[in-house]
């Protein structure tokens, strides 16, 4: 990897990011000690001239000995200062919000997965020049993580999007034709506290699910070198909430603290209700 990083430095501007963390977690009456985190990441930019500019992204999850290596997000990305940008992705995401305000506060997956199991997607986005203080964009995708989806399913899932973001305030709405559905996005960074929020209507074949209906606010507030985090989330009759602390020993290294609990009163689902706990000692480079 130091190697390539040289050689491509010479052509672009290559940057290698990652992370690796360790700590204690106790989930659902499982408690365990070790790896928490582990990822590697590659990005290169160049500057093709004319105004163009090519970015291309991938990266490596870092498991425990002998476990499988598994991608992280794989994308490429051509912009231009007048003519917007073309976007090619591979990715894993939730399309629903996590509880996690600003890293400091997170669900693991396995609680996550109660509102909307993340899933893998191929697709190309296109997103407008800047309109004032307005961009606008459309895309379309098609589960697949294999970076390979058959183009005559890609248009089943178009989405279109407006965002909006001036000063401190950022705000995007969404719609996707696929399954009717709805969603908006809020941030207001007020300096000394960070507020989000989050809302997706009801969606689903006939769009007609109220189970669906997403909601989630949360608020981080610096304190010099610690974060303290807390947000709320509901979906249906599952409800969420979640605080925790981030403390900065330098830029890179930091103590995490946090406590997240879900509660499924339907209990129609295995291990519907969850709680965890959790502290690590991240490094990022």
């Amino acid at each position: 990897i130091a190697a390539l990083s040289i050689v491509g430095s010479a052509v672009a501007q290559v940057t290698i990011s990652g992370g690796v963390s360790a700590g204690y977690r106790s989930n659902a009456g499982t408690t365990q000690v070790g790896r928490t985190d582990g990822y590697v990441e590659i990005k290169s930019v160049e500057n093709l001239g004319g105004g163009l500019t090519l970015t291309a992204n991938g990266g490596l999850e870092l498991p425990g000995r002998d476990a499988a290596t598994d991608g992280r997000n794989f994308g490429l990305t051509l912009a231009s200062a007048t003519g917007g940008t073309v976007a090619y992705s591979s990715t894993l995401a939730n399309s629903l919000s996590r509880l996690s305000m600003g890293g400091t506060v997170s669900l693991a997956a396995d609680l996550d997965d109660l509102y909307e199991t993340a899933k893998e997607s191929t697709g190309l986005k296109y997103t407008s020049p800047k309109l004032g203080n307005f961009t606008l964009d459309y895309g379309v995708s098609n589960a697949s993580g294999t970076g390979l989806a058959p183009t005559g399913t890609l248009t089943d899932s178009g989405t279109a999007g407006v965002t909006y973001a001036a000063g401190p305030m950022t705000a995007r709405v969404t719609y996707r034709n696929s399954d009717k559905r709805s969603q908006g996005d809020f941030t207001y960074d007020a300096k000394v506290a960070v507020i989000e929020a989050h809302v997706t209507s009801a969606y689903g074949a006939a769009a007609a699910v109220t189970d669906n209906t997403f909601s989630e606010i949360g608020i981080a507030i610096p304190m010099g070198a610690a974060t303290i985090g807390a947000g709320y989330s509901s979906r249906g009759t599952t409800k969420g909430v979640a605080m925790g602390v981030s403390y900065a020993l330098s830029k890179q290294t930091s103590i995490i603290g946090s406590y997240a609990n879900l509660e499924n009163k339907q209990s129609t689902t295995a291990n519907a209700d969850g709680t965890q706990t959790q502290i690590k000692l991240l490094h990022k480079f």
